[in-house]
């Protein structure tokens, strides 16, 4: 069957067949390939005087161009979307860390804190004690939240696999009627 010019197609090999090109962007001159052109034009690359380009799937999924319903509109042609992503702080929904502190099991006797316990109860300005809390509780200064990560970028593609997609150089000429 004869395909029509500009048809792109999945092969299962990996060069394109004669009359075809593989779908990598390239570069083709006009004077050659006036066909293509007048259905491409100089969406996928080119000068328009003397050269056009050839759609680049090379990690790229093909989506439909136009817009859907709940969808946001796509233009033929457009490029868009990341393999990648690192994640920042405004990109965060605002959030809250709870957290439970156990308190030692004495009463508040001293005013400073250096290698004391925040106390389960006080009497003034006392608030630490001696007494160590039960195993597994928190002792003063031990508790802190802050930012953490290492702003490493993580993969966003969906799975994939490699393969060839070629585009018709010779065929039929497509009618839109």
């Amino acid at each position: 069957m004869e395909p029509f010019i500009g048809q792109v197609q999945i092969f299962g090999f990996n060069f394109a067949p004669r009359n075809w090109a593989s779908c990598d962007g390239q570069l083709l001159p006009i004077n050659i390939y006036t066909t293509v052109f007048a259905l491409l034009g100089t969406t996928f690359g080119g000068d328009g005087r003397t050269t056009f380009g050839l759609p680049d799937l090379r990690g790229r999924s093909a989506v439909h161009y136009g817009s859907g319903p709940g969808l946001s509109p796509v233009s033929w042609g457009e490029k868009s979307g990341r393999e990648s992503v690192t994640l920042i702080t405004p990109n965060l929904p605002s959030h809250n860390h709870d957290g439970t502190l156990k308190l030692g099991a004495g009463p508040g006797l001293l005013a400073t804190g250096d290698g004391a316990y925040l106390a389960a109860n006080s009497a003034g300005e006392t608030i630490f004690t001696s007494v160590a809390p039960a195993a597994g509780q928190l002792a003063a200064n031990q508790l802190a939240v802050s930012n953490t990560g290492s702003n490493q970028s993580f993969d966003i593609r969906n799975p994939y696999l490699g393969i060839l997609h070629a585009i018709a150089l010779v065929g039929i000429f497509p009618s839109r009627t």
